[in-house]
């Protein structure tokens, strides 16, 4: 038995090669019948003709500046850098924005990012097609106000707020 399956193999591996060398046969396109694939010359301009107009892109940007300059900002609790910072987003919408700066009161605010015209819905899908850059950059400005530390002046302003509340509405009411 043992000289049948060798001599089987042999035959089928050919004189002088094991049947480990064997290797199945790769596909090849010739093998093909003629008119398999009528659109296969047509697909490879059509790809090429993608690739040419997927060059575009579209950077969306916001620039935050501070009046004073070097405020640290957090953008949706996000540590971005110090002003004028410019950081790169996807969506728009409303923004948290935080600036604190050491001779100055925090900031505690928010900005809005709109789209422009052409990145609207509909109309992003061609501009990212085209074969340009296109700039979205949205700026924002803050103004900082300085620290008033001082202790009497804390005192006059926390005096003139509770003037100005009801005093029936108070926890403490005076005598």
């Amino acid at each position: 038995m043992k000289k049948e399956s060798r001599s089987r193999r042999v035959t089928e591996a050919g004189e002088g090669k094991s049947a480990a060398t064997l290797r199945p046969r790769p596909f090849c396109t010739s093998s093909l019948r003629r008119g398999a694939f009528p659109d296969s010359i047509g697909i490879t301009p059509s790809l090429l003709l993608c690739s040419l107009l997927a060059t575009g892109c579209v950077r969306r940007t916001i620039l935050i500046t501070s009046e004073p300059p070097g405020a640290l900002v957090w953008l949706n609790d996000r540590e971005i850098g110090r002003t004028p910072v410019d950081v790169d987003f996807l969506y728009y919408g409303r923004y948290d924005v935080r600036l604190v700066h050491e001779a100055y009161e925090p900031l505690l605010g928010s900005g809005l990012a709109t789209a422009p015209w052409w990145d609207t819905i509909g109309l992003d899908l061609v501009a990212e097609l085209l074969p340009i850059e296109l700039r979205s950059e949205t700026v924002w400005h803050y103004d900082l106000e300085p620290k008033d530390d001082d202790p009497d002046a804390l005192l006059r302003r926390a005096g003139e707020l509770r003037s100005r509340v009801d005093p029936s509405r108070t926890l403490n009411p005076e005598p």
